[in-house]
């Protein structure tokens, strides 16, 4: 499955990266590492399973979804991930 990114080029789905990603935002965020295992079990799973439905996502539907879901179970991590997105656009 490909991931299609904001310049439009393709990148193949990677799992861990978006695993990586949350937990190095929980980190910063400074919740404890159960947190994190649990937002990674809450929402890095869920948004990964979905993903792996579609032949090709978009970027930017990944961090939608992630982000959505963020927002409900720990709003500073979601706060960091948004920090850090802002910085890369």
């Amino acid at each position: 499955m490909n991931v299609i990114k904001k310049n439009h080029k393709k990148q193949k789905f990677s799992a861990v990266k978006i695993k990586n990603a949350l937990v190095k935002a929980a980190r910063e965020a400074k919740v404890s590492a159960a947190t994190s295992k649990e937002l990674v079990k809450k929402v890095a799973v869920p948004v990964i399973e979905w993903a792996m439905t579609k032949t090709k996502v978009k970027s930017q539907d990944i961090r939608r979804h992630i982000l959505l879901k963020l927002a409900k179970k720990s709003k500073a991590t979601a706060a960091v991930w948004k920090k850090y997105d802002k910085k890369k656009k």
